[in-house]
């Protein structure tokens, strides 16, 4: 039997160092794979500490609540200023500036001052301000930190509008100022007339201003707008009259007039008319005025001096207060026609009259019927208005005389007869019985119109044109009897 052999130390020695090796071969990549799952956790933290890092960046920015940097008004950085600080500098330090802007104007040595405030000013700054501040504040906090950089970067402009004055209101400032120095020439006119020698009174023209409205509008809002020449020189100039009294002199005098027959008029009758006559005598109507018989010559009573005269009322002839007055509305109405005056009431007699053509009479009666014309020309009209001593009423208008050399004239005509119907019979208590009396005869009816006919210097008619159509009622008679 062989003996086991004796081991060395050699031989124990590398059968440790295979033991070893045996149990730590994984050590390695243990240690080489938890170095790398450090790193790459090391790498994640360090990543999500930056995202973080940019998201409060991000949102520290848009959460600042003054204005984000870059955005102006009017050229005026707002950067760190919040609303309400943009809002009050502006309104103290800003708006008044506009606001309290004056433009004064110097017209012939007059100053008046105009300031913005009290004209119309408005500015929208509040609005443009919150505007402003809504730059930025919408959409994500991605979008809305980017646009915040992009500003920073390059500025986001935004202006006021404003309203210096409105131009209206100075306008008509402006009218009211050139009223008071804009009074133009004043040309050579009548200042009177004398009923008694037929003579007008003439003033010679005064020199006068005008100022360029337009202009002066034009450089006063101008100079609101711009800032610029805050001090306007009103243009003005010299006016001189167009005439003189010795150019138009001959141009006044007697217009037309018109003459009826009052022979043969009771002395009543012709004191009634001469009454009424007088008081219109010398009368001037104005440019644009009207003149009513019944308003100059006013109730005909007694205590005026009127008397009892034959007069048609309801187509009879019966005694009246103021009887005959009728003769000078109607010599009027036919003088005023031939001056060219606008005839506005008229009315017609119940039946015709002996002093003029049917369809030319005029017709008054206290207070509702009345005469009225006005007067349409440039000029005041003067009446003359007398009896002559052959019982003549004539009624003249005098004025600025037809610049042609023409003239009118009045034509009448008959268009058609109305016969009587048969008579009124009335019961009168006072007469016998089977006794009759006859109170009004019967009589014709007509129909008249009248023509206001236009000539020339020659007396050629040039054209005509309708006045008035008047209907005179057929009567067959009134006849009272006894019962």
């Amino acid at each position: 039997m062989q003996n086991k052999p004796k081991e060395t130390n050699k031989s124990k020695q590398n059968a440790k160092k295979r033991k070893k090796n045996r149990h730590c071969w994984w050590a390695a990549p243990v240690i080489s794979l938890s170095v790398v799952v450090l790193v790459v956790a090391g790498l994640f933290i360090s990543q999500q500490m930056e995202i973080y890092r940019h998201y409060r960046t991000m949102r520290d920015a848009v959460e600042n609540p003054t204005y984000y940097a870059g955005i102006y008004l009017d050229g005026i950085s707002l950067e760190n200023a919040t609303p309400e600080q943009a809002i009050a500098h502006w309104r103290e330090n800003v708006e008044p500036s506009y606001a309290n802007r004056t433009v004064t104007v110097n017209v012939q040595g007059r100053t008046y001052t105009f300031a913005a405030a009290d004209f119309g000013y408005t500015s929208n700054y509040e609005e443009v301000l919150n505007q402003a501040y809504a730059i930025g504040r919408s959409g994500s906090l991605e979008e809305r930190y980017r646009e915040i950089q992009q500003m920073a970067g390059s500025s986001r402009d935004v202006f006021t509008e404003r309203t210096m004055v409105n131009a209206a209101l100075v306008e008509e400032r402006l009218d009211e100022i050139v009223s008071e120095i804009d009074t133009g020439a004043s040309d050579a006119r009548v200042t009177g007339f004398n009923a008694e020698t037929k003579e007008f009174t003439f003033a010679e023209g005064v020199a006068g201003y005008a100022v360029n409205a337009g202009q002066l509008k034009s450089d006063v809002l101008n100079a609101f707008a711009t800032g610029e020449n805050l001090v306007v020189e009103a243009q003005v100039s010299l006016v001189q009259p167009k005439n003189t009294v010795e150019a138009i002199r001959a141009k006044y005098g007697l217009i037309d007039s018109a003459t009826t027959n009052a022979s043969s008029s009771s002395s009543n009758r012709l004191s009634n008319i001469q009454l009424a006559c007088s008081t219109i005598n010398g009368f001037c109507l104005q440019p644009g005025e009207t003149f009513s018989f019944n308003g100059v010559v006013g109730k005909r009573t007694k205590d005026r001096g009127y008397k009892e005269a034959p007069a048609y009322i309801n187509g009879l002839v019966e005694d009246d207060v103021g009887g005959g007055i009728c003769q000078v509305s109607t010599t009027l109405f036919n003088a005023v026609v031939k001056a060219d005056m606008k005839i506005t009431e008229r009315s017609a007699h119940s039946r015709p009259v002996s002093y003029v053509d049917y369809g030319k009479d005029a017709a008054v009666n206290w207070p509702d019927t009345d005469l009225k014309f006005t007067n349409e020309s440039n000029d005041p009209i003067y009446i003359v208005a007398e009896v002559t001593e052959n019982k003549r009423v004539v009624i003249s208008v005098y004025g600025r005389m037809f610049d042609d050399g023409g003239s009118i004239v009045i034509k009448a005509k008959t268009v058609e007869t109305l016969e009587p119907g048969q008579p009124e019979y009335r019961q009168n208590a006072s007469l016998l019985p089977g006794e009759f009396l006859v109170v009004s005869d019967a009589r014709e009816g007509y129909k008249a119109e009248a023509y206001k006919v236009y000539l020339d210097a020659d007396g050629n008619e040039i054209d005509r044109e309708l006045l008035c159509k008047t209907t005179y009622r057929a009567s067959g008679g009134v006849i009272e009897f006894g019962p």
